[in-house]
């Protein structure tokens, strides 16, 4: 079967035939469960306003904004669930539409149980420019 990778919504197509990249996921900080909130208050920048939590098998199990690391106590307490996470197994229009779904910000990518990083809607656009040319002309 050959994909028509041609039209209007091919940057859509190409998603659909697009593997996601390890290699070209967003790091944002992350703090383990356990961790104190001044050592998630550490971590923050100015490109990233929160942080990704982790339990001790570097499983996300949740985040955490810069609003709730105010103060004393534990991550693990203020910590709220991830908004959309997906296999790295998985394309990325499949990533692409667990953002959507979940009204996301960022889509938290998994290998295994494990955490690898993000996919925001910058990483999208770079992604449907990245894919090969010879994609591009695959019904010719």
């Amino acid at each position: 079967m050959v994909i028509d990778l041609l039209g209007p919504d091919r940057g859509l197509k190409r998603l659909s035939v697009t593997p996601i990249d390890l290699n070209a996921l967003d790091r944002p900080p992350v703090v383990h469960a356990d961790d104190s909130l001044a050592d998630a208050r550490r971590v923050l920048d100015s490109r990233w306003t929160r942080v990704v939590v982790l339990d001790r098998n570097d499983k996300p199990v949740g985040e955490l904004d810069r609003d709730a690391t105010a103060g004393d106590g534990r991550v693990g307490d203020r910590a709220r669930p991830l908004e959309a996470l997906i296999g790295a197994d998985r394309t990325l229009y499949d990533a692409f539409s667990q953002m959507l779904i979940h009204q996301a910000s960022w889509v938290a990518v998994v290998d295994g149980d494990r955490f690898r990083g993000v996919l925001t809607p910058e990483s999208f656009v770079a992604a449907i420019q990245r894919v090969p040319a010879e994609l591009e002309g695959a019904r010719r």
